[in-house]
């Protein structure tokens, strides 16, 4: 694994829900939570391919983070419709409410 930029968030706490974008131009790479702007790297090593995310180890061990409605899209690109859950399919968490 490869780290490009990483970050301490203020006031971040295990029962809140975030938002997370990244935003990828070229070599440019950034990253915004609540709409403000976090981290910022460039690499140049992959122009395309898959995605990834990874919360960093917590005070008291691996950290495990959830994540829900994740779209990985152009920056132009519409929001594509929700995806439908197949028969017998349940999400494997709660919403927080």
């Amino acid at each position: 694994e490869k780290v490009l930029a990483q970050a301490t968030l203020a006031g971040a706490a295990a029962d809140r829900w975030h938002t997370l974008k990244l935003q990828f131009s070229g070599t440019r790479i950034r990253g915004y939570v609540d709409g403000k702007p976090v981290v910022e790297a460039t690499d140049a090593l992959y122009g395309k391919g898959m995605a990834g995310l990874l919360a960093g180890p917590a005070a008291s061990g691996l950290g495990m983070p959830y994540y829900r409605d994740v779209v990985v899209n152009r920056v132009d690109g519409a929001l594509p419709p929700p995806t439908q859950p197949l028969p017998g399919q349940a999400p494997m968490y709660g919403r927080a409410r």
